[in-house]
Protein backbone atom coordinates (compact mmCIF):
# COMPACT_ATOMS: atom_id res chain seq x y z
CA UNK A 1 0.00 0.00 0.00
CA UNK A 2 1.15 3.57 -0.71
CA UNK A 3 1.70 6.79 1.24
CA UNK A 4 1.17 10.27 -0.26
CA UNK A 5 2.40 13.54 1.26
CA UNK A 6 0.47 16.76 0.50
CA UNK A 7 2.26 20.14 0.89
CA UNK A 8 0.01 23.19 0.44
CA UNK A 9 -0.11 26.43 2.51
CA UNK A 10 -3.84 26.88 1.66
CA UNK A 11 -6.16 25.02 4.03
CA UNK A 12 -8.88 24.47 1.44
CA UNK A 13 -6.42 23.44 -1.22
CA UNK A 14 -4.69 21.09 1.20
CA UNK A 15 -8.01 19.45 2.11
CA UNK A 16 -9.02 19.15 -1.54
CA UNK A 17 -5.72 17.46 -2.55
CA UNK A 18 -5.83 15.15 0.47
CA UNK A 19 -9.35 14.00 -0.40
CA UNK A 20 -8.35 13.30 -4.00
CA UNK A 21 -5.24 11.40 -2.87
CA UNK A 22 -7.27 9.23 -0.51
CA UNK A 23 -9.61 8.29 -3.38
CA UNK A 24 -6.81 6.76 -5.46
CA UNK A 25 -6.80 2.94 -5.40
CA UNK A 26 -4.11 1.41 -3.21
CA UNK A 27 -3.48 4.50 -1.05
CA UNK A 28 -3.61 3.67 2.65
CA UNK A 29 -2.26 6.88 4.16
CA UNK A 30 -2.29 10.60 3.27
CA UNK A 31 -0.14 13.03 5.29
CA UNK A 32 -0.68 16.83 4.85
CA UNK A 33 1.63 19.75 5.67
CA UNK A 34 1.33 23.51 5.24
CA UNK A 35 4.99 24.05 4.30
CA UNK A 36 8.48 22.64 3.83
CA UNK A 37 9.44 23.06 7.49
CA UNK A 38 7.20 20.24 8.61
CA UNK A 39 7.15 18.20 5.43
CA UNK A 40 10.87 17.67 4.78
CA UNK A 41 11.78 16.03 8.13
CA UNK A 42 8.75 13.70 7.96
CA UNK A 43 9.53 12.68 4.38
CA UNK A 44 13.20 12.03 5.22
CA UNK A 45 12.22 9.78 8.13
CA UNK A 46 9.23 7.92 6.71
CA UNK A 47 9.99 7.58 2.98
CA UNK A 48 6.58 8.10 1.29
CA UNK A 49 5.77 6.91 -2.21
CA UNK A 50 4.70 10.28 -3.67
CA UNK A 51 4.81 13.99 -2.81
CA UNK A 52 2.27 16.50 -4.18
CA UNK A 53 3.32 20.14 -3.66
CA UNK A 54 1.42 23.29 -4.52
CA UNK A 55 3.37 26.09 -6.24
CA UNK A 56 2.92 29.35 -4.35
CA UNK A 57 2.58 32.83 -5.81
CA UNK A 58 6.31 32.87 -6.39
CA UNK A 59 7.55 30.06 -8.60
CA UNK A 60 10.92 30.02 -6.90
CA UNK A 61 9.30 29.01 -3.56
CA UNK A 62 7.98 25.77 -4.99
CA UNK A 63 11.21 25.14 -6.88
CA UNK A 64 13.23 25.63 -3.68
CA UNK A 65 11.09 23.04 -1.90
CA UNK A 66 11.75 20.53 -4.68
CA UNK A 67 15.50 21.23 -4.62
CA UNK A 68 15.65 20.75 -0.86
CA UNK A 69 13.68 17.55 -1.15
CA UNK A 70 16.06 16.17 -3.79
CA UNK A 71 19.01 16.82 -1.49
CA UNK A 72 17.62 14.39 1.09
CA UNK A 73 19.53 11.05 0.94
CA UNK A 74 16.41 8.90 0.46
CA UNK A 75 14.54 11.20 -1.96
CA UNK A 76 16.66 11.35 -5.10
CA UNK A 77 14.16 9.13 -6.95
CA UNK A 78 11.00 10.06 -5.04
CA UNK A 79 8.18 11.11 -7.46
CA UNK A 80 7.19 14.78 -6.94
CA UNK A 81 4.11 16.34 -8.57
CA UNK A 82 3.73 20.14 -8.57
CA UNK A 83 0.36 21.90 -8.88
CA UNK A 84 0.64 25.09 -10.99
CA UNK A 85 -1.95 27.65 -12.19
CA UNK A 86 -3.27 27.57 -15.78
CA UNK A 87 -1.09 29.54 -18.23
CA UNK A 88 1.89 29.78 -15.89
CA UNK A 89 4.39 27.90 -18.05
CA UNK A 90 7.36 29.50 -16.32
CA UNK A 91 6.36 27.93 -13.00
CA UNK A 92 6.33 24.47 -14.57
CA UNK A 93 9.75 24.92 -16.20
CA UNK A 94 11.29 26.23 -13.00
CA UNK A 95 9.91 23.26 -11.08
CA UNK A 96 11.09 20.76 -13.69
CA UNK A 97 14.59 22.24 -13.62
CA UNK A 98 14.59 21.91 -9.84
CA UNK A 99 13.75 18.18 -10.12
CA UNK A 100 9.95 17.81 -10.28
CA UNK A 101 8.59 14.63 -11.91
CA UNK A 102 5.21 15.79 -13.23
CA UNK A 103 2.69 18.61 -12.87
CA UNK A 104 -1.05 19.18 -12.45
CA UNK A 105 -2.98 22.30 -13.45
CA UNK A 106 -5.00 24.15 -10.82
CA UNK A 107 -7.95 23.80 -10.35
CA UNK A 108 -7.19 20.10 -10.45
CA UNK A 109 -9.34 17.80 -12.59
CA UNK A 110 -10.41 14.71 -10.60
CA UNK A 111 -9.91 12.17 -13.41
CA UNK A 112 -6.53 13.63 -14.44
CA UNK A 113 -5.41 13.59 -10.81
CA UNK A 114 -6.30 9.94 -10.33
CA UNK A 115 -4.75 8.91 -13.64
CA UNK A 116 -1.41 10.67 -13.14
CA UNK A 117 -1.06 9.86 -9.45
CA UNK A 118 -2.09 6.23 -10.07
CA UNK A 119 0.52 5.83 -12.84
CA UNK A 120 3.29 7.32 -10.70
CA UNK A 121 2.40 5.06 -7.75
CA UNK A 122 2.37 2.03 -10.04
CA UNK A 123 5.84 2.92 -11.38
CA UNK A 124 7.06 3.45 -7.86
CA UNK A 125 5.80 0.03 -6.81
CA UNK A 126 7.43 -1.63 -9.80
CA UNK A 127 10.73 0.02 -8.97
CA UNK A 128 10.61 -1.31 -5.46
CA UNK A 129 9.84 -4.81 -6.71
CA UNK A 130 12.48 -4.90 -9.39
CA UNK A 131 15.12 -3.07 -7.35
CA UNK A 132 18.71 -2.89 -8.49
CA UNK A 133 20.98 0.06 -8.89
CA UNK A 134 20.75 0.04 -12.69
CA UNK A 135 16.99 0.53 -12.53
CA UNK A 136 17.36 3.41 -10.14
CA UNK A 137 19.96 5.09 -12.38
CA UNK A 138 17.68 4.71 -15.38
CA UNK A 139 14.84 6.27 -13.40
CA UNK A 140 17.06 9.16 -12.34
CA UNK A 141 17.95 9.81 -15.95
CA UNK A 142 14.29 9.70 -16.94
CA UNK A 143 13.43 12.19 -14.20
CA UNK A 144 16.15 14.56 -15.34
CA UNK A 145 15.26 14.36 -19.04
CA UNK A 146 11.51 14.51 -18.58
CA UNK A 147 11.25 18.30 -17.98
CA UNK A 148 13.29 19.09 -21.06
CA UNK A 149 11.10 16.92 -23.25
CA UNK A 150 8.11 18.89 -22.07
CA UNK A 151 9.92 22.20 -22.67
CA UNK A 152 11.10 21.24 -26.15
CA UNK A 153 7.95 22.37 -28.06
CA UNK A 154 8.13 25.80 -26.43
CA UNK A 155 11.83 26.09 -27.30
CA UNK A 156 11.17 25.15 -30.91
CA UNK A 157 8.40 27.73 -31.15
CA UNK A 158 10.68 30.45 -29.78
CA UNK A 159 13.43 29.49 -32.25
CA UNK A 160 10.96 29.71 -35.12
CA UNK A 161 9.82 33.15 -34.00
CA UNK A 162 13.44 34.29 -33.92
CA UNK A 163 14.05 32.99 -37.45
CA UNK A 164 10.85 34.66 -38.66
CA UNK A 165 12.09 37.96 -37.21
CA UNK A 166 15.38 37.90 -39.15
CA UNK A 167 15.07 40.38 -42.09
CA UNK A 168 16.16 37.83 -44.68
CA UNK A 169 14.60 35.02 -46.68
CA UNK A 170 15.58 31.69 -45.10
CA UNK A 171 14.72 28.25 -46.38
CA UNK A 172 16.03 24.69 -46.17
CA UNK A 173 15.87 21.96 -48.80
CA UNK A 174 16.61 18.25 -48.34
CA UNK A 175 19.02 16.14 -50.35
CA UNK A 176 16.33 15.49 -52.97
CA UNK A 177 15.81 19.23 -53.47
CA UNK A 178 12.44 19.54 -51.72
CA UNK A 179 11.74 22.48 -49.44
CA UNK A 180 11.44 21.39 -45.80
CA UNK A 181 11.44 24.81 -44.13
CA UNK A 182 10.64 28.43 -45.02
CA UNK A 183 10.58 31.45 -42.72
CA UNK A 184 8.04 34.27 -42.76
CA UNK A 185 10.14 36.49 -45.06
CA UNK A 186 10.43 33.67 -47.59
CA UNK A 187 6.73 32.92 -47.44
CA UNK A 188 5.83 36.60 -47.95
CA UNK A 189 7.66 36.62 -51.31
CA UNK A 190 7.05 33.10 -52.63
CA UNK A 191 3.76 31.95 -51.11
CA UNK A 192 2.36 30.32 -47.94
CA UNK A 193 4.28 27.40 -46.37
CA UNK A 194 1.40 25.05 -47.12
CA UNK A 195 2.08 25.56 -50.84
CA UNK A 196 5.89 25.64 -50.67
CA UNK A 197 6.85 22.79 -48.33
CA UNK A 198 7.43 19.53 -50.16
CA UNK A 199 7.94 21.17 -53.55
CA UNK A 200 11.17 21.00 -55.52
CA UNK A 201 13.19 24.23 -55.64
CA UNK A 202 13.51 24.17 -59.42
CA UNK A 203 9.69 23.95 -59.76
CA UNK A 204 9.15 27.12 -57.72
CA UNK A 205 11.72 29.46 -59.24
CA UNK A 206 11.10 30.68 -62.81
CA UNK A 207 13.42 30.20 -65.78
CA UNK A 208 17.02 29.24 -65.20
CA UNK A 209 16.93 30.29 -61.54
CA UNK A 210 15.64 26.92 -60.36
CA UNK A 211 18.33 24.98 -62.20
CA UNK A 212 21.03 27.28 -60.83
CA UNK A 213 19.72 26.79 -57.28
CA UNK A 214 19.75 23.02 -57.75
CA UNK A 215 23.36 23.06 -58.98
CA UNK A 216 24.49 25.24 -56.07
CA UNK A 217 22.67 23.03 -53.54
CA UNK A 218 24.36 19.96 -55.02
CA UNK A 219 27.72 21.71 -54.61
CA UNK A 220 27.03 22.32 -50.93
CA UNK A 221 25.91 18.71 -50.40
CA UNK A 222 28.99 17.29 -52.13
CA UNK A 223 31.53 19.65 -50.58
CA UNK A 224 29.94 19.83 -47.11
CA UNK A 225 31.09 23.46 -46.91
CA UNK A 226 29.45 26.87 -46.89
CA UNK A 227 29.53 28.63 -50.26
CA UNK A 228 30.98 32.16 -50.36
CA UNK A 229 28.27 34.82 -50.37
CA UNK A 230 27.22 35.92 -53.85
CA UNK A 231 24.92 38.53 -55.35
CA UNK A 232 21.99 37.48 -57.52
CA UNK A 233 18.92 38.98 -59.16
CA UNK A 234 15.70 37.21 -58.12
CA UNK A 235 12.27 37.46 -59.77
CA UNK A 236 9.27 36.54 -57.61
CA UNK A 237 6.04 34.89 -58.80
CA UNK A 238 4.22 38.24 -58.86
CA UNK A 239 6.76 39.63 -61.32
CA UNK A 240 8.59 41.84 -58.85
CA UNK A 241 12.32 41.43 -58.45
CA UNK A 242 15.18 42.34 -56.18
CA UNK A 243 18.92 41.94 -55.72
CA UNK A 244 19.96 39.58 -52.93
CA UNK A 245 23.17 38.69 -51.14
CA UNK A 246 22.85 34.92 -50.77
CA UNK A 247 24.71 32.39 -48.63
CA UNK A 248 24.28 28.60 -48.72
CA UNK A 249 25.41 26.37 -45.87
CA UNK A 250 25.10 22.64 -45.08
CA UNK A 251 22.95 21.43 -42.16
CA UNK A 252 24.43 18.41 -40.37
CA UNK A 253 22.69 15.73 -38.30
CA UNK A 254 24.05 14.18 -35.07
CA UNK A 255 26.20 11.75 -37.10
CA UNK A 256 27.89 14.54 -39.08
CA UNK A 257 25.99 13.83 -42.29
CA UNK A 258 24.56 16.66 -44.42
CA UNK A 259 20.79 16.39 -44.42
CA UNK A 260 19.76 19.75 -45.83
CA UNK A 261 20.99 22.95 -47.45
CA UNK A 262 20.11 26.21 -45.68
CA UNK A 263 19.80 29.24 -47.97
CA UNK A 264 19.81 32.80 -46.57
CA UNK A 265 19.08 35.66 -48.98
CA UNK A 266 19.34 39.28 -47.80
CA UNK A 267 17.61 41.94 -49.91
CA UNK A 268 20.27 44.46 -51.02
CA UNK A 269 18.20 46.23 -53.69
CA UNK A 270 18.55 49.63 -51.99
CA UNK A 271 22.31 49.22 -51.76
CA UNK A 272 22.58 48.19 -55.41
CA UNK A 273 20.51 51.18 -56.48
CA UNK A 274 22.77 53.48 -54.47
CA UNK A 275 25.83 51.88 -56.08
CA UNK A 276 24.33 52.36 -59.53
CA UNK A 277 23.55 56.01 -58.82
CA UNK A 278 27.07 56.48 -57.53
CA UNK A 279 28.49 54.83 -60.66
CA UNK A 280 26.44 57.10 -62.92
CA UNK A 281 27.54 60.14 -60.94
CA UNK A 282 31.17 59.02 -61.19
CA UNK A 283 30.87 58.44 -64.94
CA UNK A 284 29.25 61.84 -65.35
CA UNK A 285 32.03 63.48 -63.33
CA UNK A 286 34.70 61.69 -65.37
CA UNK A 287 33.05 62.82 -68.61
CA UNK A 288 32.90 66.39 -67.32
CA UNK A 289 36.53 66.17 -66.28
CA UNK A 290 37.56 64.90 -69.71
CA UNK A 291 35.55 67.68 -71.33
CA UNK A 292 37.27 70.19 -69.07
CA UNK A 293 40.71 68.86 -69.95
CA UNK A 294 39.94 68.91 -73.67
CA UNK A 295 38.52 72.41 -73.37
CA UNK A 296 41.61 73.67 -71.54
CA UNK A 297 43.92 72.04 -74.07
CA UNK A 298 42.01 73.57 -76.98
CA UNK A 299 41.77 77.01 -75.40
CA UNK A 300 45.43 76.88 -74.42
CA UNK A 301 46.40 76.32 -78.04
CA UNK A 302 43.98 78.97 -79.30
CA UNK A 303 45.18 81.56 -76.78
CA UNK A 304 48.90 80.86 -77.03
CA UNK A 305 49.07 81.72 -80.74
CA UNK A 306 47.74 85.32 -80.50
CA UNK A 307 49.59 85.86 -77.21
CA UNK A 308 52.90 84.90 -78.79
CA UNK A 309 52.19 87.41 -81.56
CA UNK A 310 51.32 90.13 -79.04
CA UNK A 311 54.51 89.48 -77.07
CA UNK A 312 56.61 89.34 -80.23
CA UNK A 313 55.28 92.65 -81.58
CA UNK A 314 55.56 94.34 -78.17
CA UNK A 315 59.19 93.22 -77.87
CA UNK A 316 59.93 94.56 -81.37
CA UNK A 317 58.41 97.90 -80.35
CA UNK A 318 60.42 97.95 -77.12
CA UNK A 319 63.66 97.40 -79.05
CA UNK A 320 62.57 99.89 -81.74
CA UNK A 321 63.71 97.51 -84.46
CA UNK A 322 62.08 99.53 -87.25
CA UNK A 323 62.93 102.93 -85.88
CA UNK A 324 62.23 105.13 -82.88
CA UNK A 325 58.74 105.28 -81.43
CA UNK A 326 59.00 108.93 -80.60
CA UNK A 327 57.59 109.38 -77.13
CA UNK A 328 59.40 107.33 -74.42
CA UNK A 329 56.06 106.38 -72.94
CA UNK A 330 55.37 104.17 -75.98
CA UNK A 331 58.38 102.04 -75.03
CA UNK A 332 57.06 101.75 -71.49
CA UNK A 333 53.62 100.77 -72.75
CA UNK A 334 55.13 98.12 -75.02
CA UNK A 335 56.97 96.69 -72.01
CA UNK A 336 53.72 96.56 -70.06
CA UNK A 337 52.04 94.76 -72.93
CA UNK A 338 54.81 92.15 -73.07
CA UNK A 339 54.78 91.65 -69.29
CA UNK A 340 50.99 91.23 -69.22
CA UNK A 341 51.16 88.76 -72.11
CA UNK A 342 53.79 86.68 -70.33
CA UNK A 343 51.68 86.66 -67.17
CA UNK A 344 48.62 85.51 -69.09
CA UNK A 345 50.63 82.84 -70.89
CA UNK A 346 51.98 81.53 -67.57
CA UNK A 347 48.45 81.42 -66.20
CA UNK A 348 47.27 79.39 -69.19
CA UNK A 349 50.20 76.99 -68.77
CA UNK A 350 49.44 76.54 -65.05
CA UNK A 351 45.78 75.84 -65.80
CA UNK A 352 46.68 73.14 -68.29
CA UNK A 353 49.29 71.64 -65.97
CA UNK A 354 46.87 71.48 -63.03
CA UNK A 355 44.34 69.66 -65.22
CA UNK A 356 46.90 67.23 -66.61
CA UNK A 357 48.47 66.54 -63.22
CA UNK A 358 45.05 65.71 -61.74
CA UNK A 359 44.39 63.27 -64.60
CA UNK A 360 47.95 61.86 -64.48
CA UNK A 361 48.43 62.82 -68.13
CA UNK A 362 51.80 64.52 -67.63
CA UNK A 363 54.63 62.27 -68.78
CA UNK A 364 57.72 62.65 -66.60
CA UNK A 365 61.13 62.97 -68.25
CA UNK A 366 63.06 61.40 -65.40
CA UNK A 367 66.79 61.53 -64.82
CA UNK A 368 69.24 61.65 -61.91
CA UNK A 369 69.34 65.15 -60.46
CA UNK A 370 71.77 66.91 -58.17
CA UNK A 371 69.38 68.22 -55.52
CA UNK A 372 71.65 71.07 -54.41
CA UNK A 373 72.15 72.31 -57.98
CA UNK A 374 68.40 72.09 -58.72
CA UNK A 375 67.61 74.13 -55.60
CA UNK A 376 70.24 76.74 -56.49
CA UNK A 377 68.90 77.06 -60.03
CA UNK A 378 65.34 77.48 -58.73
CA UNK A 379 66.47 80.22 -56.31
CA UNK A 380 68.14 82.12 -59.14
CA UNK A 381 64.97 81.99 -61.24
CA UNK A 382 62.85 83.19 -58.31
CA UNK A 383 65.27 86.03 -57.60
CA UNK A 384 64.99 87.26 -61.19
CA UNK A 385 61.20 87.32 -60.99
CA UNK A 386 60.79 88.60 -57.42
CA UNK A 387 59.89 92.20 -56.77
CA UNK A 388 59.26 92.05 -53.00
CA UNK A 389 61.35 93.22 -50.04
CA UNK A 390 64.74 91.87 -49.08
CA UNK A 391 64.55 88.43 -47.46
CA UNK A 392 67.38 86.22 -46.22
CA UNK A 393 67.55 82.80 -47.88
CA UNK A 394 69.46 80.01 -46.12
CA UNK A 395 70.20 76.76 -47.96
CA UNK A 396 70.99 73.72 -45.83
CA UNK A 397 71.91 70.70 -47.98
CA UNK A 398 74.17 67.78 -46.91
CA UNK A 399 77.38 67.43 -48.82
CA UNK A 400 77.24 64.67 -51.42
CA UNK A 401 73.49 64.15 -50.93
CA UNK A 402 72.38 61.17 -53.09
CA UNK A 403 70.92 61.97 -56.47
CA UNK A 404 67.16 62.16 -56.96
CA UNK A 405 65.47 60.45 -59.88
CA UNK A 406 62.88 62.99 -61.06
CA UNK A 407 61.71 65.26 -63.87
CA UNK A 408 63.98 68.31 -63.59
CA UNK A 409 61.52 70.75 -65.17
CA UNK A 410 58.65 69.61 -62.99
CA UNK A 411 60.72 69.59 -59.81
CA UNK A 412 61.86 73.15 -60.52
CA UNK A 413 58.24 74.06 -61.16
CA UNK A 414 57.34 72.83 -57.67
CA UNK A 415 60.30 74.54 -56.00
CA UNK A 416 59.68 77.83 -57.80
CA UNK A 417 56.01 77.82 -56.81
CA UNK A 418 56.85 77.18 -53.15
CA UNK A 419 59.77 79.65 -53.04
CA UNK A 420 57.66 82.33 -54.71
CA UNK A 421 54.96 81.89 -52.07
CA UNK A 422 57.52 81.94 -49.26
CA UNK A 423 59.12 85.16 -50.49
CA UNK A 424 55.77 86.77 -51.32
CA UNK A 425 54.33 86.24 -47.85
CA UNK A 426 57.51 86.91 -45.85
CA UNK A 427 57.97 90.58 -44.85
CA UNK A 428 61.20 92.54 -45.18
CA UNK A 429 63.90 91.26 -42.85
CA UNK A 430 62.36 87.81 -42.74
CA UNK A 431 63.97 84.47 -43.49
CA UNK A 432 63.37 81.56 -45.86
CA UNK A 433 65.27 78.30 -45.24
CA UNK A 434 65.58 75.40 -47.68
CA UNK A 435 66.67 72.10 -46.13
CA UNK A 436 67.33 68.90 -48.08
CA UNK A 437 68.16 65.56 -46.47
CA UNK A 438 67.34 61.87 -46.42
CA UNK A 439 64.36 60.62 -44.41
CA UNK A 440 64.44 57.58 -42.14
CA UNK A 441 63.35 55.47 -45.09
CA UNK A 442 66.23 56.88 -47.22
CA UNK A 443 63.91 58.90 -49.39
CA UNK A 444 64.86 62.50 -50.32
CA UNK A 445 63.07 65.15 -48.26
CA UNK A 446 63.07 68.88 -49.03
CA UNK A 447 61.68 71.46 -46.61
CA UNK A 448 60.97 75.12 -47.33
CA UNK A 449 60.25 77.14 -44.20
CA UNK A 450 59.58 80.86 -43.92
CA UNK A 451 58.97 83.39 -41.16
CA UNK A 452 56.04 84.95 -43.01
CA UNK A 453 52.48 85.76 -42.08
CA UNK A 454 51.42 82.08 -41.88
CA UNK A 455 47.94 80.58 -42.07
CA UNK A 456 45.38 79.24 -39.63
CA UNK A 457 44.60 75.51 -39.74
CA UNK A 458 41.09 76.27 -41.02
CA UNK A 459 42.56 78.18 -43.99
CA UNK A 460 44.74 75.33 -45.28
CA UNK A 461 41.97 73.58 -47.29
CA UNK A 462 41.27 76.90 -49.06
CA UNK A 463 44.92 77.42 -49.90
CA UNK A 464 45.25 73.87 -51.27
CA UNK A 465 42.18 74.09 -53.52
CA UNK A 466 42.55 75.24 -57.17
CA UNK A 467 42.13 79.03 -57.36
CA UNK A 468 41.95 79.07 -53.57
CA UNK A 469 43.27 82.30 -52.09
CA UNK A 470 42.99 83.74 -48.62
CA UNK A 471 41.42 87.20 -48.70
CA UNK A 472 40.86 86.71 -52.42
CA UNK A 473 38.75 89.85 -52.89
CA UNK A 474 40.53 91.62 -55.81
CA UNK A 475 39.78 95.00 -54.23
CA UNK A 476 41.38 94.17 -50.87
CA UNK A 477 43.95 91.40 -51.34
CA UNK A 478 47.57 92.45 -50.88
CA UNK A 479 49.30 89.66 -52.79
CA UNK A 480 48.83 88.90 -56.47
CA UNK A 481 48.44 85.33 -57.73
CA UNK A 482 46.07 82.82 -59.26
CA UNK A 483 45.90 80.24 -56.47
CA UNK A 484 47.17 77.44 -58.71
CA UNK A 485 50.69 77.03 -57.35
CA UNK A 486 49.98 74.72 -54.40
CA UNK A 487 47.44 72.45 -56.17
CA UNK A 488 49.83 72.10 -59.11
CA UNK A 489 52.75 71.31 -56.78
CA UNK A 490 50.69 68.64 -55.00
CA UNK A 491 49.74 67.04 -58.32
CA UNK A 492 53.35 67.02 -59.56
CA UNK A 493 54.54 65.43 -56.30
CA UNK A 494 51.91 62.71 -56.61
CA UNK A 495 53.13 62.00 -60.15
CA UNK A 496 56.56 61.34 -58.62
CA UNK A 497 55.02 59.01 -56.02
CA UNK A 498 55.73 61.55 -53.29
CA UNK A 499 53.67 63.83 -51.10
CA UNK A 500 53.50 67.47 -50.04
CA UNK A 501 52.66 68.44 -46.45
CA UNK A 502 52.06 71.92 -45.05
CA UNK A 503 52.32 73.11 -41.46
CA UNK A 504 51.53 76.76 -40.77
CA UNK A 505 50.79 79.10 -37.88
CA UNK A 506 49.54 82.65 -38.07
CA UNK A 507 52.31 85.14 -37.29
CA UNK A 508 54.97 82.41 -37.10
CA UNK A 509 55.36 81.16 -40.66
CA UNK A 510 54.83 78.21 -42.96
CA UNK A 511 56.78 74.98 -43.48
CA UNK A 512 56.24 72.93 -46.64
CA UNK A 513 57.73 69.42 -46.79
CA UNK A 514 58.36 67.53 -50.03
CA UNK A 515 59.00 63.83 -49.48
CA UNK A 516 60.01 61.47 -52.28
CA UNK A 517 59.84 57.66 -52.00
CA UNK A 518 63.10 55.79 -51.30
CA UNK A 519 63.12 54.14 -54.74
CA UNK A 520 63.88 57.58 -56.23
CA UNK A 521 67.12 57.82 -54.25
CA UNK A 522 70.20 56.62 -56.11
CA UNK A 523 72.35 56.01 -53.03
CA UNK A 524 71.46 55.58 -49.35
CA UNK A 525 74.48 57.43 -47.91
CA UNK A 526 73.92 60.20 -45.36
CA UNK A 527 76.41 63.08 -45.38
CA UNK A 528 77.12 66.14 -43.25
CA UNK A 529 75.27 69.35 -44.07
CA UNK A 530 76.73 72.55 -45.33
CA UNK A 531 75.22 75.94 -44.69
CA UNK A 532 75.58 79.01 -46.85
CA UNK A 533 73.31 82.00 -46.12
CA UNK A 534 72.16 84.22 -48.95
CA UNK A 535 70.90 87.73 -48.28
CA UNK A 536 68.81 90.03 -50.37
CA UNK A 537 67.01 87.32 -52.25
CA UNK A 538 63.78 89.28 -52.32
CA UNK A 539 64.49 91.30 -55.48
CA UNK A 540 68.11 90.54 -56.34
CA UNK A 541 69.33 94.04 -55.43
CA UNK A 542 72.07 94.58 -52.88
CA UNK A 543 75.15 92.66 -51.84
CA UNK A 544 73.53 89.22 -51.74
CA UNK A 545 75.66 86.10 -51.99
CA UNK A 546 74.53 83.44 -54.39
CA UNK A 547 72.94 80.36 -52.99
CA UNK A 548 74.56 77.09 -53.98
Amino acid sequence: MSTIVIVDPRPQGRARLAALAASVDGVTRVKSFDGAAGALPWVAENGPDLVIAHHGKRAEDGAEFVRRLRRLPTCSDLPVVVVTPHGDGDARYVAFKAGATDFLLSPVDDREFKARVGNLLMLRAQERVVGGQGRFEERDAAIRVHPWHRALPETEEMLRRVIDTVPAMICASDRAGRLVFVNRQMAARWGPPSELLGQFVEDIMPGDSGGREQRLNAKVLDGKETLPSYEEAITFPDGRGCYCLTTKAPLFDSRGEVTSVVTISLDITARKQAEEELRRARDSAEMANRAKTEFLATMSHELRTPLNAVMGFSEAMMKEIFGPLGDARYREYAGNIKESGEHLLNLISDLLDVSKAGDYKIKLAEKKLDVAATIASSINLVRQRADGPDVEIVVNVPKNLPCLKADERRLKQVLINLLTNALKFTPKGGRVEIVADQSKTHGIRIEIADTGIGMAAADLPVALAPFGQLNADPLTKKHAGTGLGLPLSIGLMELHGGKLDIASEVGVGTRVTLEFPPERTSRPEHRERRRRPVRGAGNGRGPARKAP
